[in-house]
């Protein structure tokens, strides 16, 4: 097969993975429509905004799975048409691509897109990541407070099963059954504090690594702080749902 051959095939790889890109996200959109939906209708607006949050992180794991690998798989295969007229040339690129791709929330992943995204220049590499670390910022700004509603939601729902359990207008089974929701709480901002968690993560390496390669890293490193600040937040918050579920357990 001749080298122009291979270039079609390359790009009909495009083309195709593209749409099945299409179809992953409003297949991830529609289950989102669908869990909201299905949401108990006791839920606080805070607790809604709380449950919005955790989905969407769900399908930015998801989401971000199927792109890597997809995008890695079409610069791969380009890559090994423009290098080769062999099947094995297209193939081996795809395949390494697509590995490369699919490294999800890796720092060695995330560096290296950011090198292929600015063209390996390091001073754009850093405004980039810092301004990645200041967008998650404003993201989980929003979800402490958030959290702090949810907290406060909480601790006033727990008071009043406590009260409704001690003048018997409520069972044991009863509270107990109502007070899953108030766990769900709590293992939602768990999941939230999780993610911050690996986030800093990868951060602190990316920064790490730019240092340790010459790069001034002052902007990412105070990006980087912030970002501690609001995941403490978080923390407070899932200690003070845990401290209240323990003071107000019913049985």
């Amino acid at each position: 097969m001749t080298a122009s051959s291979f270039h079609r095939t390359a790009t009909a790889f495009v083309v195709a993975t593209s749409l099945a890109l299409a179809g992953c996200q409003t297949t991830g959109t529609g289950t989102r429509d669908a869990a909201t939906a299905a949401q108990p209708a006791n839920l606080t607006p805070a607790e809604l905004q709380l449950r919005d949050e955790a989905n969407k992180f769900n399908e930015t794991v998801a989401g971000g799975v199927v792109t890597g690998l997809i995008i890695g798989g079409i610069l791969g295969a380009l890559a090994g048409s423009a290098s080769g007229n062999n099947r094995d040339s297209v193939l081996a690129g795809a395949l390494i691509g697509a590995a490369a791709g699919g490294i999800l929330g890796g720092v060695d992943g995330y560096m290296t897109a950011k090198a292929q995204e600015n063209a390996n220049n390091k001073v754009r590499m850093l405004n980039a990541m810092a301004d990645d670390v200041r967008k998650d910022n404003e993201t989980l700004k929003r979800q402490v407070a958030t959290a702090e509603q949810v907290l406060a939601d909480s601790k006033a729902q727990l008071d009043q099963i406590k009260q409704d359990v001690a003048t018997k207008k409520m069972t044991v089974d009863q509270a107990n059954a109502e007070r899953v929701k108030i766990e769900e709480n709590r293992a939602l901002l768990q999941t939230l504090v999780n993610n911050g968690n690996k986030k800093l993560a990868n951060y602190r390496d990316a920064a790490r690594k730019m240092r340790a390669q010459g790069g001034n890293t002052a902007n990412m490193d105070a990006q980087i702080a912030q970002l501690e600040g609001e995941v403490a937040k978080m923390e407070q918050s899932v200690r003070g749902l845990n401290s209240a579920l323990e003071v107000t357990r019913v049985g």
